[in-house]
């Protein structure tokens, strides 16, 4: 673990990168015995709070639209998600949980929570409010950093 670790003489990168892998890791470990991953508790999350465009469940998870429309066929699969046509803009499809998918993410939902809690364990609020204030930098800086794409390309 000690190669692992988060050290200042490592780029910021290398040390979110190792961060972000532990994260994943933990995550998996919590929600693997209970059949879904992290991207699936997330749609839960969403659906059993009462979204139900699949595209604003995408952009709030992350995800891009073949993705979770993954998820949503293998939800359907379990017989957890149903897909309706909207009455208002027939082009518009609806997703809403079954009774079984509400009884999953009621199952799924507290240990998500877990990872949540455990992530914050070690955190004040004022540090946790600084950290949420450093990653949104972050998130800022890679959106106005401009990349040289050119290396590598063929003409």
């Amino acid at each position: 673990m000690a190669e692992r670790e988060v050290k200042p003489e490592q780029t910021v990168a290398h040390n979110v990168r190792l961060v972000a892998r532990d994260i994943v890791a933990f995550t998996s470990r919590v929600l693997e015995p209970h059949g879904v991953n992290q991207s699936q508790a997330d749609c839960l999350y969403f659906l059993i709070r009462g979204e139900t465009s699949p595209s604003q469940i995408a952009q709030k998870i992350g995800l891009d639209p073949s993705n979770l429309s993954r998820i949503i066929r293998e939800f359907e699969g379990r017989g957890w998600v149903r897909r309706e046509v909207d009455d208002a803009n027939r082009r518009r499809v609806l997703l809403s949980l079954t009774p079984e998918g509400v009884a999953a993410a009621g199952r799924i939902d507290p240990h998500a929570g877990e990872v949540d809690a455990a992530l914050r364990s070690h955190l004040s609020e004022r540090e946790l409010a600084t950290l949420l204030k450093i990653l949104r930098k972050i998130e800022r800086g890679m959106d106005d950093a401009e990349v040289d794409d050119s290396s590598g390309s063929a003409s």
